[in-house]
């Protein structure tokens, strides 16, 4: 996963398993499930994601992010952005 911090330009690689929590500045990022296409198809991933800002209880993005279409599903934030990058194996 690749993350932003709008303020800073702060662009940043994330790494981790589904079930794993990421943080990044405030948020606590809890990828569910990631899944890619099989190898015979064109490379794409897709990330079943759930942000929370430390403050908070109900989560400020809740959904799939898609690799190839990043316009698809997109976190509103004042100040970060995140974008899924692929799955590990």
């Amino acid at each position: 996963m690749q993350a932003l911090d709008k303020i800073t330009t702060r662009v940043t690689t994330l790494t981790g398993k589904s079930g794993e929590t990421l943080r990044f500045g405030s948020l606590s990022i809890l990828v569910r499930a990631c899944a890619t296409r099989p190898a015979e198809l064109p490379a794409d991933a897709a990330g079943f994601i759930e942000v929370t800002e430390r403050s908070a209880t109900t989560p400020v993005f809740r959904g799939w992010m898609v690799r190839s279409s990043p316009g698809l599903s997109v976190m509103e934030h004042q100040v970060y952005d995140l974008r899924i990058m692929g799955c590990q194996g």
